[in-house]
C-alpha cells in the first residue's frame, strides 16, 4: 500500500511508519519504553503468528533475545515490547510480521 505523505510517497501506512520510527529510534538508544504502543490487537496476533509458524514461546524468545516470560506477557496483553524486540520480531517473522504493526 502507497501512501501520500509530506515526504512524498510512502509504502508504510502511518502506524507503520510510527513503528518503523521508533524501533530505529530504539537501536540507538533513544526511546523510552513506552513511547510505541503496538496494535490493540497485538497481543492475538502475535500469538496467531507464533502458532501458524509452529514456534514455541521459547523459540520467539530466543531469536528476538528476551526470556520466555517476555513473550508470555505481550501475547496476554500486559507489557508491549521495546523498539528494538519489536523490530528483531520483525526481522524474524519477514514480511508476515507487518501484521502486527498495523
Amino acid at each position: 500500500m502507497y501512501m501520500q505523505s509530506s515526504h512524498g510517497i510512502s509504502r508504510y501506512t502511518p502506524s507503520e511508519l510510527r513503528a518503523l520510527k521508533y524501533a530505529d529510534s530504539a537501536m540507538r538508544g533513544n526511546t523510552r519504553a513506552n513511547d510505541y504502543l503496538p496494535s490493540p490487537h497485538f497481543a492475538q496476533r502475535l500469538m496467531g503468528l507464533r502458532n501458524k509458524r509452529g514456534i514455541s514461546k521459547s523459540a520467539l524468545a530466543g531469536a528476538v533475545g528476551v526470556k520466555p516470560p517476555c513473550v508470555c506477557m505481550w501475547e496476554s496483553g500486559r507489557h508491549a515490547p521495546t523498539g528494538l524486540s519489536l523490530a528483531r520480531m520483525l526481522d524474524f517473522f519477514g514480511e508476515e510480521g507487518q501484521c502486527l504493526i498495523l
